[in-house]
């Protein structure tokens, strides 16, 4: 439709011209106009007087920003974008609840396909032979997929969705194995975490005291109603920052060092 100048009131030239932009502005899509009708920016030049560059979109410089257009969040099984108003304001738009094939991801509904989930949002859980950790992801079906969160170390399994030290021993403890020599508790390792080592030979044919899991020391017969403790490198606590470490004495004999 052709709108001709002579049709224009004759109310001076500035009504006229003033019309003319009018129908300019009414015809002509503006400048980085996205398909949304929102002017896109990347730099605030790129906007006109009194507007802002705000998240790629030229928004009225005046406007409260309770959001950054185009981004969203899901409301239940609701989408929830952020748009532009007839102000130029960014604003939450009206809930819209998706369909029966669908699911709301980020703010949009996107279909399924019919898939399942595998997990819930969120969650972590443990891999079937409990080696690894898993959590859940949003996947490109828009279904929730089981994926590799952590591998657990070699002295850790998983539990409860994480990777935890199995517990073998504790510092300082020690037994005697099967070939009658003594295996000690080994750590930390990189995860944190002790574990039994190699049972290693009592030396000169010692005999391994199960009741308290070490070798022997070869001590005279005379000592055995004088020692104090029962190997070497035993300790104790005198307090909470100091402790009694098994020496052995002039005597052969075994006691417990000077507090």
């Amino acid at each position: 439709m052709q709108t001709s100048l002579a049709r224009l009131p004759a109310a001076g030239p500035s009504l006229a011209l003033a019309a003319v932009l009018a129908l300019g502005a009414a015809g002509c899509p503006p400048s980085g106009a996205s398909d949304a009708g929102y002017r896109t920016c990347s730099v605030p030049q790129d906007c006109g007087m009194n507007e802002a560059c705000f998240g790629t979109y030229c928004i009225r410089a005046s406007c409260l920003r309770t959001c950054t257009p185009n981004e969203g969040y899901c409301d239940g099984g609701r989408a929830v974008r952020c748009i532009i108003d007839q102000e130029m304001c960014p604003v939450w738009a009206a809930p819209v609840a998706c369909g029966a094939q669908e699911r709301c991801a980020e703010g949009r509904c996107v279909d399924t396909g019919g898939c399942e989930d595998e997990c819930s949002a969120g969650t972590l859980s443990c891999s079937k032979d409990g080696r690894t950790s898993l959590g859940c992801e949003l996947g490109e079906d828009a279904c929730y997929d089981l994926v590799l969160a952590e591998a657990c170390g070699e002295h850790q399994a998983c539990s409860a969705g994480l990777c935890a030290c199995l517990g073998e021993c504790q510092d300082g403890e020690a037994m005697c194995g099967p070939l009658g020599g003594q295996i000690n508790c080994e750590g930390p390792d990189d995860d944190g975490c002790f574990s039994w080592g190699e049972e290693i030979e009592c030396p000169q044919g010692l005999p391994c005291e199960d009741t308290v899991g070490r070798c022997m020391p070869d001590t005279p017969p005379e000592c055995f109603d004088l020692n104090e403790c029962l190997f070497l490198g035993q300790k104790f606590c005198t307090s909470a920052s100091q402790f009694r470490t098994c020496e052995v004495g002039d005597d052969g004999c075994l006691y417990w060092s000077p507090s």
